[in-house]
């Protein structure tokens, strides 16, 4: 059947506990059945294992109800049922059902939608080091969501998500230093973490590194990297540097002059409701 043996055992003996009543093997048991790891995949099965082992107090057991129901994965989609888990689990302590019953909350899914409450939980998994309510938190400071707007606590939280590697938090982060928001401006750190967040694949932070490499704000001037920034941002379709590129080819500045390649860049970034880029293509 190509299926490992030692699997097939695995799941026989976890077949014996789970029926024993034991909640981690209950919860075992259900990761295979969800997976089709050492058994034929059954969803329905592997939500009942999970029910069996969540209703003992299984904390990723609770979790991966909440998720299914969110996902309407095996089970209907329900999200009153996603916040029933959520909350159980975040109850218990576990951030990524706090971070999870934040989103719940900041949507209104499942719930009246109540940022204050959404706050709440994001910080609980957040003050855990979990970084994406790191991030989160960093963002209702910044725009005063369910919380008092106040820059430098938003400084705060970005940096521990960005020091985690989160990569949206790196160009927050970076953003905050280039323009002096919640940080003494510091051109230098501003070019560390957009480059961090530019090499992780940021469309964002790839534009505004294309223009500290225009600029020599933070770093030396560099037409060559300013090209191959702003090239990488514009295939991501992010428009203003779709725009900029299409500059670049049209003026001959740090590529050949291409009127053609020029034309392609101002009619993408003209496809996305940029109206400069419009008036360039007609």
């Amino acid at each position: 059947t190509g299926v490992p043996q030692n699997d097939v055992e695995a799941a026989r003996l976890f077949r014996v506990t789970a029926d024993q009543g034991v909640a981690t093997s209950q919860y075992n048991l259900a990761q295979m059945y969800n997976t089709g790891r050492g058994v034929q995949q059954d969803l329905p099965l592997a939500y009942k294992l999970y029910l069996q082992a969540a209703e003992q107090g299984h904390i990723n057991s609770q979790y991966n109800i909440a998720i299914m129901h969110r996902n309407g994965r095996g089970v209907p989609q329900d999200d009153k049922k996603t916040v029933k888990w959520l909350r159980r689990a975040a109850d218990q302590g576990d951030a990524a059902a706090q971070h999870g019953l934040g989103i719940m909350y900041d949507s209104g899914l499942g719930v009246t939608q109540d940022l204050v409450e959404a706050y709440k939980w994001f910080r609980r998994a957040a003050e855990q080091r979990y970084a994406k309510s790191q991030y989160v938190v960093g963002l209702m400071h910044h725009y005063g969501d369910g919380v008092e707007r106040n820059f430098i606590t938003a400084v705060t939280w970005y940096r521990l998500a960005a020091e985690q590697g989160h990569v949206d938090a790196q160009y927050r982060l970076g953003a905050a230093y280039r323009y002096g928001e919640g940080v003494a401006r510091d051109e230098v750190e501003a070019f560390k973490w957009s480059q961090m967040a530019a090499q992780q694949g940021s469309a964002e932070a790839q534009f505004e590194l294309s223009l500290m490499y225009k600029e020599g704000k933070g770093v030396p001037a560099d037409a060559m990297e300013r090209v191959k920034w702003c090239r990488l941002a514009a295939q991501q379709d992010h428009v203003n540097a779709q725009y900029e590129l299409g500059l670049m080819y049209a003026s001959g500045q740090g590529v050949p002059l291409d009127e053609v390649k020029a034309l392609k860049w101002f009619q993408l970034a003209g496809e996305q409701g940029l109206v400069v880029a419009q008036r360039k293509v007609g």
